[in-house]
């Protein structure tokens, strides 16, 4: 009885050491497995940042070449932000009045303030362009409609205070800008909508 006793007591004792090395290998494998999930969780994190991040810098970069067009008008050829942008949006005008819708889309997306520019264009009315129009009949190749959407182009720099010689200037720095935020697709677009002014 005895022997039974003590049997059972070193029975005991001996897997005690083993029950405690079991429980400790499964409390490290859940504090393995817990550190695994916040890894994971730090790399979807900053997955997303980046994510976030690029689509920020591209609308940062939309942004800013935006802003460039309007200095390298000023600045390349003296006139006022409100000469510049209006100036530009009748160039658009034109652009878009001569384009088909889509092609006119493409356009516009390589310009981000289209709308803004557009808007600046000033309205002049039909007989402020005449008296241009009728200096200009007689100019080889063009019909009537080309040369009116060209003399209106005129009367809308000269009201902005601007002389329309300056317009192929406009245009130059134009084809610039959009070489670089558009790509050549875009420069050809542009070609074709002020066609009448080149």
């Amino acid at each position: 009885m005895k022997k039974t006793a003590l049997f059972t007591a070193l029975l005991v004792i001996s897997s005690a050491p083993a029950s405690a090395g079991f429980f400790d290998s499964a409390a490290g494998l859940l504090d393995t497995a817990s550190k695994a999930t916040a890894v994971a969780s730090d790399v979807l994190t900053t997955s997303d940042e980046a994510v976030d991040a690029a689509e920020n810098a591209t609308t940062g970069d939309m942004a800013s070449t935006a802003l460039e067009l309007l200095p390298a008008i000023t600045g390349g050829l003296g006139v006022s932000p409100e000469q510049a942008s209006g100036g530009l949006g009748s160039l658009f005008q034109l652009a878009q009045g001569t384009l088909g819708a889509s092609d006119f889309s493409v356009l516009s997306d390589a310009v981000p303030d289209m709308s803004g520019l557009l808007a600046a264009a000033p309205e002049v009315a039909p007989a402020a362009s005449q008296g241009l129009t009728s200096g200009l009949m007689n100019m080889a190749g063009l019909p009537g409609d080309a040369v009116s959407s060209a003399t209106t182009v005129a009367a809308q720099f000269q009201q902005l205070g601007l002389n329309p010689a300056m317009i192929p200037e406009y245009i130059r720095i134009t084809n610039e800008f959009l070489q670089s935020s558009g790509g050549q697709q875009a420069v050809e677009l542009f070609g074709k909508g002020v066609a009448t002014l080149l």
